[in-house]
């Protein structure tokens, strides 16, 4: 994999270096390609991507809804999907403080 890759995007946080693998991989690409070949992305730019990416397809799903839809039905349906995005990761933050 490493061997054949032509280049490298790493989506760097602070536990990026701290895992022995990811140290190997980037160690093992940096003998077998230039320094150039690796691109590294810090995990907040990822979030902030992904959070503007989201709101942009909420306003297009509630424009589609708002169409097909009365105006209520459509702000239940928005407010149902706005929750369960907030819902889920603190479920799973739950579910991982639970577990450990």
């Amino acid at each position: 994999f490493v061997c054949e890759s032509e280049q490298v995007i790493a989506l760097y946080s602070e536990l990026y270096l701290r895992k022995l693998w990811t140290v190997y991989e980037v160690a093992s690409f940096l003998v077998l390609r230039p320094e150039e070949s690796i691109v590294i992305v810090a995990i907040w730019q990822v979030l902030i991507f992904l959070a503007v990416f989201l709101l942009f397809t909420l306003i297009q799903l509630s424009t589609v809804l708002m169409q097909v839809l009365a105006p209520f039905e459509a702000m239940l349906l928005l407010a149902g999907y706005m929750f369960g995005l907030g819902f889920m990761p603190t479920l799973r933050s739950w579910a991982r403080i639970r577990g450990s």
